[in-house]
């Protein structure tokens, strides 16, 4: 027996990302809107007419749709029954983003997010289990790759032993001038390692930070015999 599919036309408002009413419902749930009201983030400004919240999750929804640029989340203007799935009043412009974001600082950024990843794993409920975050990724064109190590743990051991070698050589030795020029190149490496790994705003900081103080230390190791 031959089955056969049946087309006919409809005239009910369709959208391609069907799934993601599943999506809206996990919002719902994680009360997530809820939670970055509470943060007083920055106001639109000119914008007054998009919600901070709304800008939020609009933005979101077009990166789960594909986007990677700004002029790429025009697709939820054009697709009206996503909109009124994640009940957003309209569709946020590209450029409106662009203002808006445009408006977060380095510090403002830090905080945030510091403050999200807090609650977010506060959400996560173990009881004898363990969470396994896998070292490999699928690419967009479903290829996987291993991912960046982003663990500075032995980093931060090694510039502890050295920062710690440096003073003990500086107290003990009578002319520790050409060691202590040796050891801040390690102290070096170890800094310039960590500041290539940490995927982090307020590690990169740092990172400034530390090259700024052991090129005063070199200058002064210069000074000693």
């Amino acid at each position: 027996m031959q089955n056969w599919l049946h087309f006919e036309y409809s005239n009910k408002q369709v959208t391609a990302h069907g799934g993601m009413s599943l999506v809206k419902r996990f919002l719902d749930r994680t009360a997530i809107k809820e939670k970055i009201a509470s943060y007083g983030l920055l106001a639109p400004g000119s914008n007054a007419g998009y919600p901070v919240v709304e800008m939020f999750e609009s933005f979101w929804i077009s990166i789960w749709l594909g986007a990677n640029r700004f002029s790429h989340t025009s697709v939820l203007q054009h697709d009206k029954v996503l909109q009124k799935i994640f009940g957003l009043r309209r569709a946020t412009s590209n450029d409106t983003y662009r203002r808006f974001f445009q408006k977060f600082d380095l510090e403002t950024s830090s905080n945030f997010f510091k403050q999200m990843y807090g609650w977010m794993f506060a959400q996560l409920k173990f009881d004898h289990f363990t969470l396994d975050v896998d070292s490999s990724v699928w690419t967009r064109y479903g290829k996987q790759e291993g991912a960046k190590k982003l663990d500075i743990s032995e980093e931060k051991v090694r510039l502890a032993n050295h920062l710690e070698y440096f003073i003990d050589t500086m107290e003990k030795e009578e002319n520790p001038g050409r060691k202590l020029g040796f050891i801040s190149q390690e102290i070096g490496r170890e800094i310039n390692t960590i500041g290539s790994k940490a995927n982090d705003a307020i590690v990169q900081k740092l990172v400034v930070e530390m090259k700024d103080y052991l090129e005063k230390m070199k200058e002064q190791s210069l000074n000693v015999l």
